[in-house]
């Protein structure tokens, strides 16, 4: 009984030892981006601008928990206003290898021009180099009627900080 029991707690500290999970990666980029509104608000606001800071918990199973913040600013077309977008997102990415990533954010934006805290969405395809970053995403927040969407598509380059 003593050697069983002893065996048995062999096993488990081997098991705890050698056992371990990949040990979690965070990390965070700082980035800018280009937005293409689409939908209605391609009619009056031609293009846009943006920042954004987003922070990733990689687990060990390539898939992360991610956090974002930022501004995307969509320019006027002269005869509308200019608008201004605050997201906080909260999402999940997986990777696919070392380079290429997929992920998924919800939260909600508070937007300027009486659009006040709207659901906000994001889609996304990423690509990583050492200390380099790309995203390809859509983005879009919804507002009372379908055909007053705030949407568009970006391309946003960071940087591993």
């Amino acid at each position: 009984m003593k050697k069983t029991f002893l065996l048995f707690l062999l096993l488990i500290s081997t098991l705890l030892i050698f056992g371990q999970k990949k040990p979690v990666e965070k990390v965070t980029t700082i980035g800018a981006h280009i937005l293409i509104p689409t939908g209605n608000l391609s009619d009056t606001n031609p293009y846009g601008l943006g920042m954004s800071i987003e922070t990733e918990i990689v687990g060990k199973n390539n898939a992360g928990l991610t956090f974002n913040t930022g501004y995307n600013y969509y320019k006027s077309d002269g005869e509308s206003k200019s608008l201004i977008q605050f997201p906080a997102l909260v999402g999940v990415k997986y990777h696919f290898g070392g380079m290429v990533a997929f992920g998924q954010q919800f939260g909600v934006s508070h937007i300027t021009q009486g659009y006040n805290l709207r659901f906000t969405y994001s889609t996304y395809l990423s690509f990583g180099w050492d200390k380099i970053y790309s995203d390809f995403r859509f983005i879009s927040s919804t507002t009372p009627g379908h055909e007053n969407d705030i949407s568009s598509l970006s391309l946003r380059v960071s940087y591993k900080l």
